[in-house]
């Protein structure tokens, strides 16, 4: 798709670059260069072609490899960008404000002040307090106030962010860029001990162990080694595996303490001692690789959690029971006649599932984005949109501005599995896409070509491979042949294309509705035709409500017991 100064301006300005037109209205020159952070105006982007250069360290490329750098997806939009999100202004004076409580409370001084903080690194950082319990920690970006940070002291230990505001690496600002390397700690009041002891080069994530998001990549390309210094269990080193994958195996360091983290650390240890912590940090191990024995001390607790659920829930306790979630490596395949619902009970899926803070990439390939995402709307509210009150709109609105929902809304015409394959393990990258939904297998195929049975084989196992490889669960709408008798519940041989489907596929969930019975027409059964890791040929009882998007549970029989009995 041809790029012109319009996509250009339009995305410099979305990234809030700071630029100036050249004079003979050929390029847009930006002040500060993505690879080098040369903030004199010499990185130059071509407005006819979108070609790049900077006039400092000689990084060049497309538009395309632009976008990639900045952890950006050429095509995909998210949810917040189709419901307009706007983030929050912030008031500078209120982080004054919030320090001078500070200042003025001896209790919450006194939380600083235990954890090894001084004076002087309070006043740098600007901690603050709000009078009811929480101290703050501000955030910044090129100089500016993003966000603050909320951390209760008084009872448990709980965090908060400022809704709708950016999300930033903790003392991003303070990094020199002409040094080699940086150190990245799980939170900010880590990175304030490191600068206190001398570390320049120290960050903070922001937003949780688990997530790195990819907007943060192109602020760390310049640096040759990166120590990855997060807490020291089970979900801190994760998280550090996580972030070392998205960085660059190869030029990220583990470094592991023997205390929880490096705020505990350097309560009882010097400088020296975590530079030498520093220097023996290894690199991480490779994933693709697992022993015998590995797998054996994974088998009792494999064992003790059979009856468990062990992937994302779907949101119906009988399907999660039955499934034990859509879990990683699977391919689901979701089929059944034109219109029964196979994209709303979708949506219902992605409504469920994006409540528990997952990130999911949707290929609508149907069209009508914004038809989805006011079907969501309504699934949520439980009424169609044109029932809700502004108010109810304007709240959703806001609820749904913190999920991490990407719709892929680049050119269908020459999409298929080599480019889903690209886009979607980009995206795995860049956003944590945790499940990926496929509307449909057919948009994506080449109907030219002789041999589609061969054709759709050949689609579906790249599918299934790429759930593998990417280790999350794929669902994949796949369409019926033509049936005579609309009467009767489709079965596995009633797929286009049965066998290449049937091969791959993990799960099966065919939808069924008696359309011509005006009394049973929304009653849908969705039947688990094939389930390869647990019980199959279970029939689940849905009422349809075509008018919100919901399905909502009946009964559920087991129609292996029905023929036992008989």
């Amino acid at each position: 798709m041809a790029i012109d100064k319009h996509d250009i301006l339009q995305y410099i300005t979305g990234k809030q670059f700071e630029f100036i037109e050249e004079e003979t209205d050929k390029e847009f020159i930006l002040k500060h260069c993505p690879f080098c952070h040369n903030d004199t105006y010499h990185f130059y982007i071509a407005k006819k072609k979108g070609l790049y250069n900077c006039k400092k360290c000689d990084a060049s490329g497309n538009f395309y490899k632009l976008q990639k750098s900045l952890g950006d997806v050429p095509g995909i939009t998210d949810l917040r960008s189709v419901i307009n999100e706007t983030h929050t202004e912030l008031d500078e004076k209120q982080v004054d404000i919030l320090h001078a409580n500070l200042l003025k409370d001896p209790v919450a001084l006194k939380f600083f002040h235990d954890r090894g903080m001084t004076d002087e690194s309070i006043e740098k950082f600007k901690l603050g307090y709000d009078v009811t319990g929480w101290v703050t920690i501000p955030h910044y970006y090129q100089s500016k106030l993003v966000n603050i940070k909320y951390r209760q002291i008084i009872s448990e230990k709980k965090f908060k962010r400022i809704p709708n505001c950016k999300s930033v690496l903790f003392n991003i600002d303070n990094l020199d860029y002409k040094t080699n390397y940086v150190i990245i700690v799980e939170g900010e009041l880590d990175a304030v001990m490191g600068s206190q002891c001398g570390f320049i080069n120290i960050l903070g994530t922001t937003v949780g162990a688990d997530t790195f998001p990819g907007e943060w990549l192109s602020e760390l390309n310049t640096f040759k080694y990166i120590y990855i210094c997060y807490d020291s269990d089970e979900a801190g080193q994760r998280g550090a595996r996580k972030a070392a994958d998205k960085l660059g195996i190869d030029r990220c360091k583990n470094v592991i303490l023997p205390d929880k983290d490096l705020n505990d650390f350097l309560l009882t240890h010097t400088r020296d001692d975590f530079k030498t912590y520093l220097k023996t940090a290894k690199t991480f191990d490779l994933e693709q690789v697992t022993t015998l024995s590995t797998c054996i001390d994974r088998l009792d607790e494999h064992r003790q959690h059979k009856d468990s659920l062990l992937g994302l829930s779907s949101g119906y306790s009988d399907m999660d029971r039955i499934l034990r979630g859509f879990q990683k490596d699977d391919l689901i395949i979701v089929s059944g006649a034109s219109s029964v619902g196979k994209t709303t009970l979708n949506l219902n899926f992605v409504n469920s599932i994006l409540k528990g803070g997952h990130s999911i990439l949707c290929y609508l390939l149907e069209g009508r984005l914004m038809y989805s995402v006011e079907r969501l709307i309504s699934i949520e509210l439980g009424k169609p949109l044109n029932k809700a009150t502004n108010k109810e709109i304007e709240d959703i609105k806001t609820k749904f501005r913190e999920y991490q929902l990407y719709f892929y809304t680049g050119p269908q015409s020459l999409l298929g599995t080599t480019q889903i394959l690209e886009i979607t393990t980009l995206c795995q990258k860049t956003y944590d896409i945790e499940l990926v939904i496929i509307d449909n297998l057919h948009k994506i195929l080449d109907r030219s070509r002789d041999n589609q049975s061969a054709i759709v084989g050949k689609a579906v196992s790249d599918i299934k491979n790429l759930a593998v490889d990417l280790k999350i669960p794929i669902i994949l709408i796949s369409h019926l042949k033509k049936m005579e008798n609309k009467k009767k519940m489709p079965d596995m041989d009633d797929l286009k294309d049965s066998s290449a489907v049937y091969q791959d596929s993990d799960i099966i969930l065919m939808l069924w509705a008696d359309r011509e019975d005006e009394q049973l027409k929304n009653n849908v059964i969705i039947k688990v035709t094939k389930n390869r890791g647990g019980e199959d040929l279970v029939e689940l009882n849905f009422i349809f409500n075509r008018e919100t998007g919901q399905y909502i549970p009946m009964t559920i029989s087991n129609e292996k017991k029905d023929n036992e009995t008989t």
